[in-house]
C-alpha cells in the first residue's frame, strides 16, 4: 500500500495519511480485516521520522 505525502502542504502528514486511508475504505480498496502497514513501515516508504506520521 503506498501513500503519497505532499511536502509543501499545509495539511499534516498524519492529517494526509489518515484522509488517504479513509478514501480507500470508502471507495473498497480496504476492506474489513485488512492488515495496514506498520507506522515503521509507512515511514521508510516517506523518508519521514515515525513521530511525524502518529
Amino acid at each position: 500500500m503506498k501513500f503519497v505525502i505532499d511536502r509543501e502542504s499545509n495539511i499534516s502528514i498524519y492529517h494526509q495519511r489518515y484522509n488517504q486511508i479513509r478514501d480507500r475504505i470508502f471507495s473498497g480498496e480496504i476492506s474489513n480485516g485488512d492488515k495496514l502497514p506498520s507506522e515503521r513501515k509507512i515511514a521508510e516508504q516517506l523518508s519521514v521520522n515515525c513521530s511525524n506520521i502518529v
